[in-house]
């Protein structure tokens, strides 16, 4: 049996033949104006090709192809056509999120490259303070922060008790520098928000014990937070010159 190709919405060369072609072009899988090629490189549009007829009408001005042989043509009338089978239940395209057979390598829509398996979407949690979210949801329902996107997963506790979790500022220091120092924005310079302590800084000129006031204020709060939702709020997001 002669060997054929055929390109795909893609823009795929897939090797076929003249029997899957006849089967394809009657179950609509390719139209007329689908790309068909010989081994010798010769291409035609579906509707030029010998042999292949659509279910409106049939076409002339065949291309060239090769008879086949009796042996060839024993086994072409022996193949059944393939039944026409929907895809499977749950398959989806990763790029536009439409149906595809599984196996398929390529979306037929928007060409992205697929490997035939459910497209599951990632989990989203709050950046504020790591509550699982709903896709596309515009505030945390646990602490009403505002969501831009960011998918950040809460850090996952090690069997031995100790959180994985790289932290880069502990509570207990931002605290103490609050009550001992926040006079100064000690405790806003070592979160990173340097845009708050620049004012603190002025602030000792303006009004005088407003700063140290506001310091002991913030470093009992830092004490008494909670540890995950300090390290969602410090360690979890990238600091900003002005985050409270």
């Amino acid at each position: 049996m002669s060997q054929l190709y055929y390109y795909d919405e893609a823009g795929n060369k897939i090797p076929t033949t003249a029997q899957e072609l006849k089967s394809m072009a009657l179950r609509g899988v390719i139209n007329k104006n689908t790309v068909v090629e010989t081994e010798d490189g010769k291409r035609a549009r579906a509707e030029k090709v010998n042999g292949i007829v659509f279910p409106e009408e049939a076409k002339s001005d065949p291309l060239p192809f090769p008879s086949p042989t009796p042996k060839a043509a024993e086994e072409q009338r022996q193949e059944p056509f393939a039944p026409q089978t929907p895809p499977p239940a749950g398959l989806t395209c990763p790029g536009c999120g439409s149906a595809v057979a599984s196996g398929q390598a390529f979306c037929s829509k928007c060409g992205s490259k697929t490997d035939g398996r459910p497209s599951t979407p990632s989990p989203v949690f709050c950046r504020q303070c790591g509550a699982q979210l709903q896709a596309n949801q515009l505030f945390c329902s646990s602490c009403g922060a505002r969501q831009d996107g960011a998918v950040v997963p809460p850090p996952v506790p090690r069997a031995d008790g100790v959180n994985n979790l790289n932290k880069k500022h502990g509570k207990t220091t931002a605290g103490l520098l609050g009550i001992l120092l926040g006079g100064i924005g000690l405790h806003k310079f070592y979160l990173g928000s340097w845009g708050w302590g620049i004012l603190f800084i002025v602030s000792i000129f303006i009004l005088p014990g407003a700063s140290a006031l506001c310091g002991l204020i913030e470093g009992i709060i830092y004490l008494t937070m909670n540890e995950q939702k300090f390290d969602a709020k410090y360690n979890m997001t990238p600091s900003e010159p002005f985050r409270w």
